[in-house]
């Protein structure tokens, strides 16, 4: 197997909260939920079943009466599902929104830290920046002007 994803993980600098793995969340809580809804599906279409054939012998008085029970209790799986999916649709939302602020803290935070290394840089070193800055303004003008006299050619 290609060990390309270890050198990576390798190079890559240290978070204090490593990113959520989206498949990891796919393979554990999505498929576990898609197998609920399967084996609910699987023992409604049973049920169901099981009703006709009741339904269609002859002599049976309480067959209403276990049709109304499993109408009630599929009633209540699915609401059950409901809230469980709903309340894991809450949890990965907060999640969300958790993450988001605590990456917009850290590039708040960093774009304070950036902004302070500059200002002392130009406390540090007036001349030097004030230089750095008409070269680069005189090579930015000269590339301009070169720009200039070859499209008009």
């Amino acid at each position: 197997m290609d060990d390309s994803g270890q050198r990576d993980s390798e190079n890559r600098p240290p978070f204090s909260n490593p990113p959520v793995s989206v498949r990891r969340i796919r393979e554990t809580e999505l498929e576990r939920r898609a197998a609920q809804v399967g084996a609910v599906a699987g023992h409604t279409y049973a049920a169901l079943r099981d009703a006709r054939k009741i339904l269609e012998e002859p002599g049976h008085g309480s067959a209403k009466d276990r049709l109304l029970e499993f109408s009630a209790t599929a009633k209540s799986r699915t609401q059950n599902l409901r809230r469980e999916a709903a309340a894991i649709v809450e949890e990965w939302r907060q999640a969300a929104l958790d993450k988001t602020a605590e990456l917009r803290s850290q590039a708040r935070r960093r774009y304070e830290e950036a902004r302070a290394r500059a200002k002392q840089a130009g406390d540090d070193y007036p001349l030097h920046l004030v230089f750095g800055a008409g070269i680069a303004g005189f090579l930015i003008g000269a590339a301009l002007r070169r720009r200039r006299s070859h499209r008009g050619r």
